[in-house]
């Protein structure tokens, strides 16, 4: 029964986030609560919230005072990354190596590398051949029948 209340309290969650609740709803969800006060939270409203959002048009121009804040503060910003002394002792060249560096790759030269690729042709190869000789022997049933026999003709008198 508790299980039956928990998604009964879960339903009439998200229908109030979605729709709203008559006076009945209201009031039986108000008993819920008291039973399960750890799922009254705001998750449902902000989850429907932010799917409403999801279609809302952001094509509008950025405001002229807010776009003049973000150059400034990055002007800022990128002035106080070259006056950084450890960032000027690295020269491009340094950066360009270590980054290099970080994504240079080298695989493995073994033959176990290729072991598991040749298990697994193998495995397809014994497939193809089993399937090949299971498929050709088709075993046919032959049904025999009786011969039939001559009955012996037996004169039976009418008493018999």
């Amino acid at each position: 029964m508790s299980e039956q209340n928990k998604e009964k309290m879960l339903e009439l969650l998200s229908d109030r986030a979605i729709f709203e609740l008559s006076d009945t709803e209201l009031a039986e969800l108000a008993e819920l609560e008291k039973e399960f006060p750890e799922l009254n939270d705001d998750s449902f409203e902000l989850a429907a919230a932010s799917i409403a959002m999801l279609n809302l048009e952001t094509n509008e121009p950025l405001p002229a005072h807010l776009r003049t804040k973000i150059a400034s503060d990055a002007e800022k910003y990128f002035a106080s990354q070259k006056a950084d002394p450890a960032a000027a002792a690295e020269t491009p060249a340094e950066k360009d190596e270590e980054f290099q560096k970080t994504f240079t790759l080298e695989p493995k030269k073994s033959i176990w590398n290729w072991l598991g690729w040749a298990v697994a042709a193998a495995a397809c190869v014994a497939l193809a051949v089993n399937i090949y000789t299971t498929r050709t022997a088709q075993n046919e049933i032959v049904r025999a029948t009786p011969t039939p026999t001559a009955t012996p003709q037996i004169e039976l008198s009418p008493a018999q």
